[in-house]
């Protein structure tokens, strides 16, 4: 343990707690001899029992190299703990992010084109009338009538897949 209560692991100086979840916790750490940012996730002993799932987990990081995707730097043991090493995002949890920069919903709604006598109808009403947009993206509950800022997030979601993915975009698109 350093004097500022951080300590060495493997070539990174743990220099304080970025968040925990139910099978790992994530640090923001400093390679030693790049002194770079880095965020180091510790994977909790009880998540050790579905490896594959974490082995998984780090070759879809391998194979997912864009520049929206936080980016994979490495892996290692030790003593018995398994560490990820991933690019550090300045910005913290894209949740928060999102949640701090939560559009009001006259800008939510302002990529969405629509044709209408009634201009005092609200915006997402008069979308869920016209149904603008590309089915195969739409969240379920659209067509049903619900509309929200999750439903956004839904499609945000099979984007990034179709991103990442010209098969899935394809086959998405098709049925």
């Amino acid at each position: 343990m350093g004097a500022n209560g951080s300590r060495d692991i493997h070539g990174y100086r743990i220099v304080g707690s970025l968040g925990t979840g139910s099978f790992s916790d994530v640090y923001k750490a400093t390679e030693l001899s790049t002194k770079d940012t880095v965020a180091l996730k510790r994977i909790k002993e009880e998540a050790l029992d579905v490896l594959d799932s974490v082995s998984i987990e780090i070759k879809s990081l391998q194979i997912a190299v864009h520049k929206n995707v936080v980016k994979y730097i490495n892996s290692f043991t030790d003593e018995n703990t398994l560490y990820i090493v991933l690019e550090y995002c300045k910005f913290g949890p894209i949740d928060s992010f999102i949640k701090s920069k939560e559009p009001d919903e006259e800008k939510r709604m302002a990529n969405k084109v629509f044709k209408s006598e009634d201009t005092k109808k609200k915006i997402e009403i008069l979308y869920m009338e016209t149904m603008a947009g590309t089915y195969a993206y739409m969240a379920p509950e659209v067509p049903t009538g619900r509309y929200n800022a999750q439903a956004d997030i839904f499609s945000m979601g099979i984007l990034f897949f179709g991103i990442l993915n010209d098969e899935l975009k394809e086959k998405v698109e098709r049925e």
